[in-house]
């Protein structure tokens, strides 16, 4: 674990990514973000309380094992990795609602009646 490494967000429970991506503005922090608020800030973070600030110090005490030889471009096998699982079809989803929303837009464009101007750039209609 290097200090500009992101921070694991994805090994923490629903409440605690809650508040640290409030605490960040949204952005995924690093683990030099997180190791500059100190315990007794963290406490007055916003959703956080003694249980929370706990798992946040085991994530930091127990940093992932990156198997030797992985990458972080492959893609493992969603039944030894459930979080990736999980995000594989949380992608999937997304891609289908962005094909949906596409072809949507690109309906009412091929829908919408063409204006017509004339030579000085004024609208005929």
């Amino acid at each position: 674990m290097q200090p500009n490494d992101p921070f694991p967000i994805e090994r923490c429970s629903p409440r605690l990514k809650t508040a640290i991506l409030a605490e960040f503005d949204g952005r995924s922090p690093t683990y030099q973000d997180i190791l500059s608020i100190s315990p007794k800030e963290w406490m007055s973070v916003p959703g956080i309380g003694p249980s929370l600030l706990k798992e946040l110090q085991s994530i930091l005490q127990n940093p992932p094992v990156v198997a030797q030889g992985a990458s972080a471009t492959n893609i493992t096998d969603p039944e030894e990795n459930p979080i990736d699982a999980d995000l594989i079809e949380r992608l999937e989803r997304l891609q289908r609602d962005l094909k949906k929303l596409r072809d949507d837009i690109q309906g009412l464009l091929n829908e919408a009646p063409l204006r017509k101007t004339d030579t000085n750039g004024s609208d005929l209609h």
